[in-house]
């Protein structure tokens, strides 16, 4: 096979990219505002030189072949890295350091190790613009793919486990129940039983989520069931709010839930969930080059991870 680089341009990607995206050739011919006849012949110029048909005509639409698939693929992360060339470009000429886009789980966004990565990778690297997104971990892993994000911070998820993505293992951190302060459960003599837990109104992630179903399928093994709740939600200030107000019990991440005790009034209820979640990790794709403002950034999460375990262990300390 001729190399491939010598004949297909960028034009070419963008219109394999946005026949993918719009599903038929005259959807993806208006949105490159060019007529149908166009790209018709633009696509059947492109599988000539790659000598491999991309997308079958179906009457439902185009739909990749399997050699479409890997030009998508790789295409969506050309275009992302001339994207982000033009953008550190513009950040060296401006006299920044350049960019990073960051992922960041949703239900740790409030995380202070996070916090305070940003700050001192800022001071090491002055001038650095940060973008920083923040979603389900399934839908930062999709924008990690496709060149949209730099590197993601949160827990690995089981579907979107892939061989070209480098895992970074940043601490292992489980999943507490928290409550308001003053909330029944903690009146308690000794620490309560999960059981009693289930008396209460929960706050509960969406049904798709995994620790939600773990949740559920150790309570019907027990032969119980939740207590009815009206609220499904991944927001923690909405279900704050609510906790703090309700005798309704809610799932975090322990890094976050000790901040909220300092910051919220909330407590965590000294109760073992019968939950098993991976390690807090950061991840990024195998296949990029060497990032040098994202190993920054990791690594000073890792320093705060380790400043934050040491507090812990001190505040521990007999006087």
């Amino acid at each position: 096979m001729k190399p491939i680089r010598l004949r297909l341009k960028i034009r070419q990607i963008q219109v394999v990219l946005a026949i993918a995206d719009m599903g038929n050739l005259l959807r993806a011919a208006d949105k490159l505002h060019i007529t149908q006849p166009a790209i018709s012949k633009a696509l059947t110029v492109i599988e000539e030189d790659i000598g491999e048909r991309l997308f079958d005509r179906t009457p439902y639409g185009a739909r990749p072949t399997p050699a479409g698939e890997v030009v998508i693929r790789h295409g969506r992360n050309v275009l992302a890295d001339i994207q982000r060339m033009q953008d550190d470009l513009e950040a060296t000429l401006r006299g920044d350091t350049g960019s990073l886009r960051l992922g960041v789980f949703s239900l740790i966004s409030d995380w202070e190790a996070i916090n305070q990565a940003i700050i001192q990778a800022k001071a090491k690297a002055p001038g650095l613009t940060l973008v920083i997104d923040t979603g389900k971990m399934e839908d930062l892993i999709e924008k990690l793919d496709s060149g949209q994000l730099d590197v993601v911070i949160g827990r690995y998820p089981y579907t979107a486990q892939q061989g070209h993505h480098t895992i970074n293992g940043i601490t292992r951190d489980r999943i507490v129940a928290v409550v308001r302060q003053g909330h029944p459960l903690l009146q308690e003599a000794g620490d309560p039983a999960f059981r009693h837990l289930l008396d209460y109104p929960w706050v509960l992630p969406p049904k798709d989520n995994h620790v939600r179903m773990q949740l559920e399928l150790e309570v019907s093994a027990m032969g119980a069931q939740l207590s009815e709740t009206s609220v499904v939600s991944l927001s923690i200030p909405i279900n704050t709010g609510l906790v703090r107000s309700t005798d309704s019990i809610m799932m975090m991440p322990k890094c976050v839930a000790k901040a909220l005790e300092r910051s919220h009034g909330l407590r965590i209820v000294p109760c073992e969930l019968p939950l098993s979640v991976g390690p807090l990790v950061a991840i990024w794709r195998s296949d990029r080059v060497v990032d040098q403002l994202r190993d920054i950034f990791v690594d000073e999460l890792e320093e705060a991870v380790a400043l934050e375990s040491e507090g812990e262990t001190g505040a521990l300390q007999p006087e």
